[in-house]
């Protein structure tokens, strides 16, 4: 068993969950839980579950310790089982009731409750015992549900949620030298984190957050900076809202009944976030965008296809696409999907992904854009999980949602940083480009000159290239028709040559 676990960790494309799943499954297996229930198993485990930082991880490792209680008698057992233990009482402590924290600890005393129940020594402190005592005078309730010992669990903490407040404040006015703070509340699925309206910066300043101390990984890459106003909001005929207005359904087929989201788009890069949770097996599902000066502009009782008086773009569920006066094709999707829009006015384009793969993209949008949905049936099922704001520098007010339990928070950092520049490429024989005009790979030795799209006019601005192969490289920065003419000796051009 030790063998297949090093098999699967040792592939480069190991899906790691799909892996634990696999020993969970070995694990609840009666016949086979012996190949588990052992120190050559569970210390790669255990090590492993103190070694990740994804929570999913260590409660599927979790999951699988609590059907090895037996192995966990052995002298390294009984270290797993101190850890476990310590770490509960920690966690118990630091979250404070908080419901964000619940997972981790829940997974945590459900393994130590199995322990007790076998003789283990675990935990003495009274919350613990007092959470052991109700836990078995309903056990006989709660044998074949899980669900009641969650239940149970939320009620013995309590429904208060805690609050961790984390005053960063720079002296004023501060110096422009970048510091770092760690912010970690353990065993956290996730962590919000709000600037209040008094939090200022300079203009071309911002924060940054990742998850070394390197500053290399962003954190918002994995989540992002999330606008939590967004929601459903104008709704047209037998269009009902759920879930604090993300989730929207229909509760007729006769006719069209549309729906739009509380936002109107003109600038920067934003991305909106989809789950198909229910597609009732009818295509009649249409996404996407209507340019308008008004939401009242909107007809929310009609089908959003070539045909629609108002500019659109629209992406129907079995992949069809539509813009006003003309159809494509693209990728269907379906129940489970889960769909991603990227608008993105530097580039003038949206983009539209499928279970994070490119899809199709729609070119010379409008602005004034307002994001819609389109049922033509009933029992479907759509909610927004997120919308991400790229462009979003501004510190006052500003709302962060961050997977996992720690990150590291950055300032001042050069608001340059998030900027996304793009090559200015058309066709050429000795260059091409990739889809998203980001990478420029040579064909030839003819000698070429590509500046970037976006023109600068003033403020600080931030740019970070990676030569991947080749030398002869140069890198310019000058006024524009000098680029162009490639006159390099001029003094208005500064030039940084290099292999890397």
């Amino acid at each position: 068993m030790s063998f297949l676990w090093d098999r699967l960790v040792q592939q480069k494309k190991t899906n790691y969950i799909t892996a634990l799943e696999i020993l969970e499954k070995v694990a609840k297996d009666r016949k086979l839980l012996g190949l588990v229930q052992n120190d050559q198993v569970l210390c790669p485990l255990f090590i492993y579950l103190i070694g990740s930082v994804n929570v999913e991880e260590k409660i599927k490792v979790l999951e699988i310790f609590k059907y090895c209680v037996d192995g966990l008698k052995s002298e390294f057992g009984q270290q797993i089982v101190k850890y476990l233990s310590d770490s509960a009482d920690e966690l118990y402590k630091t979250t404070n009731a908080d419901k964000t924290s619940h997972n981790v600890l829940q997974s945590l005393i459900q393994v130590l409750f199995n322990c007790n129940k076998q003789g283990i020594k675990t935990l003495t402190k009274d919350w613990f015992l007092d959470l052991v005592d109700l836990l078995c005078d309903m056990k006989g309730l709660s044998e074949k549900s899980q669900e009641l010992e969650l239940f149970l669990f939320e009620l013995f903490k309590g429904t208060s949620g805690s609050k961790f407040e984390l005053n960063f404040e720079s002296d004023h006015p501060y110096k422009v030298k970048t510091q770092s703070k760690e912010i970690r509340v353990l065993g956290a699925h996730s962590l919000k984190l709000e600037f209040s309206q008094d939090s200022k910066a300079e203009v071309n300043h911002t924060v940054y957050f990742s998850k070394d101390s390197e500053k290399i990984s962003n954190s918002l890459e994995s989540s992002s900076a999330i606008n939590t106003k967004v929601k459903w909001e104008h709704k047209g005929p037998d269009i009902e809202f759920s879930q604090d207005d993300l989730r929207v359904t229909r509760t007729n087929s006769s006719g069209w009944g549309g729906a739009l989201l509380n936002i109107k788009l003109d600038s920067g890069i934003t991305s909106f976030n989809y789950l198909i949770e229910n597609d009732a097996g009818s295509d009649y599902l249409y996404m996407g965008f209507i340019e308008a000066q008004n939401f009242s502009d909107i007809v929310l009782s009609e089908c959003y296809n070539n045909d629609y008086q108002l500019p659109h773009w629209s992406w129907k569920r079995n992949g069809e696409i539509y813009i006003k006066g003309a159809q494509y094709s693209a990728m269907n999707f379906t129940t489970g999907d889960k769909i991603k829009f990227t608008v993105n006015f530097e580039l003038n384009i949206i983009v539209c992904y499928k279970n994070g793969t490119e899809a199709y993209t729609f070119n010379n949008i409008g602005r004034n854009l307002i994001p819609f949905i389109s049922y033509g049936s009933t029992g479907q099922f759509v909610v927004l999980q997120s919308v991400e704001s790229k462009s979003e520098k501004n510190i006052d007010g500003r709302k962060v949602h961050i997977a996992g339990d720690f990150t590291h928070l950055w300032f001042p950092v050069n608001a340059g940083y998030f900027n996304q520049y793009c090559w200015d490429f058309d066709t050429n024989e000795s260059c091409s480009v990739s889809s998203d005009y980001l990478t420029l790979t040579k064909i030839n030795d003819e000698v070429v000159n590509f500046p970037v799209l976006q023109k600068l006019s003033k403020g600080k601005n931030y740019f970070q290239f990676k030569v991947s192969k080749g030398l002869g490289v140069t890198f310019a920065v000058g006024f524009e028709q000098e680029i162009c003419e490639k006159n390099w000796n001029s003094e208005n051009v500064v030039r940084f040559s290099g292999g890397s």
